[in-house]
Parts: structure tokens; sequence; C-alpha cells
């Protein structure tokens, strides 16, 4: 068997094949040749529908450059942009006076929760460039390893610590 005999029967079966799925409808000859890779759309947003978004937001690296507009487009609210971990909430309302200002009473509760400070460090972390260590140095200025270990009373001077920090 010659190499042009072997080509020609390889080149009609493949015509046969491809009839074939065209008969069944699974190819379209108009798309078969390879397109540029395009930027992948962001995907759609789990059900069922949370609130509405409100544009308070700052995309973090896990968006993949994707935009928060584009989220929007593809029907994301901001608490699921926020759960999926694409986007972080910026803070909200005018800073809180440091802790030193403040006259609470004894049974009063602390101004800044646990979750109002995570809340901020993460969006200071972003505004830092993702650089962890300056943070972890304030932490340590205060005797802790971790937020976990700081007291309540000493939240708002360590978010007023962060804050003085100079991004890079």
């Amino acid at each position: 068997m010659s190499l042009e005999s072997v080509i020609k029967a390889n080149t009609d079966a493949l015509n046969a094949n491809t009839e074939a799925i065209k008969t069944f409808g699974n190819l379209n000859t108009a798309t078969s040749t390879a397109a540029a890779p395009k930027k992948p759309a962001p995907p759609k947003p789990p059900a069922p529908p949370k609130p509405p978004a409100t544009g308070a937001l700052t995309m973090t690296a896990a968006a993949n450059g994707m935009t928060y507009q584009q989220y929007l487009d593809a029907e994301w609210t901001d608490q699921q942009m926020i759960d999926a971990g694409v986007a972080t909430a910026a803070p909200s309302g005018p800073p809180k006076p440091p802790a030193e200002n403040r006259h609470l009473a004894p049974d009063d509760a602390p101004v800044v929760t646990m979750d109002d400070l995570n809340t901020i460090l993460i969006a200071e972390f972003t505004r830092l460039g993702d650089d962890r260590a300056p943070i972890d140095k304030a932490l340590k200025t205060f005797g802790v390893n971790g937020v976990s270990e700081l007291p309540a009373d000493k939240y708002q001077a360590l978010i007023d610590a962060v804050a003085a920090i100079e991004a890079l």
C-alpha cells in the first residue's frame, strides 16, 4: 500500500465521519476554526438572589481581573461577591473616634466589633497590596500575634495604627 493510498483512505474516512456528525447536528463548520482565547466571563451567581448591589466594594485578586461592573452584568449582588471572596466591603460611614476619645459607661458594648475589625483589616490588607507584614507588625505592638488575641478595647487603636501605614 502506497503512502498516497493511505492518505486517501484516511481522508475518505475523515470525510465520512464529518458527514455523520453533521447528520446528528453536532458539528458547525462555521465555528470549528480555533479563535483566539477570550477573557472568561464571570461565573453565574449562585441562587437565590440576595439584596441588590450597592457599589461600595473593592475587587480582590480572586476576581481574576474581572471588574465590579462585569460581575453586576452577570447578575451578582454585593453579598454574593463578598461571599465568593472576589470582593471586599469598604468600611462605611464616617471613621469611628479613637478609643481614648470615647466616653463609654462600663456596661456599654465596644464601638468596634470583631466583625468590624476584620472587615476593616481586609480592606487595609488590600490597600497595602496584599502585604501582611505591616499589619502583623502593628499587631505585635499590642503584644499579640493575631486579632483574636487582641482585647476589644484595643480594636480602634489597631485600626488607627494600620490606617497610618503607608502603602508601598
